[in-house]
């Protein structure tokens, strides 16, 4: 299975062109030099890393932990779900690094062992909550407008209607209700019924009125929009029967984005224009290169279309503050042969 194969395809339609398999150093992800130059004068993974305990036995560890999570990130930067022998160990004991202490999202996360777990853990949260029959008929009072000529402008008030407990949650929680009245900015006239929705939280009125609550939750910020892009362009692959992997996993996939979201970033400040991560990953980073040794050194070759932009950055990179501490020298270990398995073959996943 190891031995060196000849390409068997053959090209048909144009007799002119042969397809060839050489044993040159080829890739498709030349642009995670990029990523690993951002992240050398950002230090993020060196920092990441040094927090990690690592448990192995050292003399038998090939990587260390830092090389473990750099290469899970720049994976999941250029769109890989899985990895091979790092899987484990680059997701475990990273679930602390990140702690949530004030919570704000929308009625999709409203589900009742997620409000009792943040309740019993002290957090404290507010989120939209889908309506139901008994909300309906709490709110149902309160839905009704004035008497006379609405102002231009329409209305909003917030109501409270109490402490709420669903037949599945644990604890009850309070219950705000939102109307909101706005005309149409086309037509200038009001709906058939006014717009409401309901607020949840263990926010106490002493604690937030309901115009502080109300004001609070709309501060939650944009992550709600990010949802879409980090599943299209990061594909996140939360496959595994532990929660705890899977929250590990879903934090390095932040983590990933974010790096990626820097690269766009410093892209959109020199183009000045707009980028979608999915095209700065497929444009910029996922580029073909070839890597050659010359001496004692490697040079990558990239290619030619994405010079311009590479120059960009690279403009953008070198005006970035590098961080203060040098990484640690590497330690002096004995060798370490790879497995003998290693390389032989291609592994593809589904």
């Amino acid at each position: 299975m190891g031995e060196e194969q000849e390409l068997a395809f053959e090209i048909t339609f144009n007799r002119s062109l042969k397809a060839e398999s050489r044993a040159e150093r080829l890739t498709g992800d030349a642009g995670v030099l990029l990523l690993r130059e951002l992240d050398d004068r950002l230090g993020l993974s060196s920092s990441l890393g040094e927090s990690l305990k690592d448990c192995r036995e050292q003399d038998q560890a090939r990587y260390s932990l830092t090389e473990l999570l750099r290469q899970r990130l720049y994976g999941y930067v250029q769109g890989y779900r899985h990895q091979d022998d790092m899987d484990r160990t680059a997701r475990e004991r990273v679930a602390g690094l990140v702690r949530t202490v004030d919570v704000r999202m929308d009625a999709g996360f409203t589900i009742g062992r997620v409000l009792d777990g943040l309740t019993e853990d002290g957090t404290r949260f507010v989120r939209r909550l889908r309506g139901n029959a008994v909300l309906e008929r709490m709110a149902e009072p309160y839905l009704t407008r004035p008497v006379g000529r609405p102002p231009q402008e329409g209305y909003e008030f917030n109501l409270e209607l109490g402490w709420y407990q669903a037949e599945d949650w644990r604890h009850a929680q309070r219950v705000v209700l939102v109307v909101v009245d706005r005309p149409d900015p086309k037509t200038g006239q009001l709906s058939l019924w006014p717009d409401h929705f309901f607020l949840v939280t263990n926010w106490t009125q002493e604690q937030r009125s309901g115009d502080e609550l109300l004001e609070h939750y709309r501060q939650r910020g944009t992550f709600e929009d990010r949802l879409a892009e980090i599943r299209d362009a990061v594909r996140p692959s939360l496959s595994s029967p532990r929660f705890q992997e899977n929250e590990a996993t879903l934090l390095m996939v932040l983590l990933a984005h974010n790096l990626l979201g820097m690269i766009r970033g410093l892209l959109e400040e020199e183009t000045g224009s707009g980028w979608d991560a999915a095209r700065v990953r497929d444009t910029v980073l996922k580029t073909g290169g070839r890597i050659a040794k010359h001496s004692h050194r490697l040079i990558p070759a990239v290619a030619q279309a994405v010079t311009p932009l590479w120059n960009l950055l690279d403009r953008a990179l070198r005006r970035l503050r590098t961080r203060h501490s040098r990484p640690s020298p590497r330690r002096k270990r004995a060798w370490v042969p790879p497995p003998s398995h290693t390389h032989l073959s291609l592994v593809l996943r589904q």
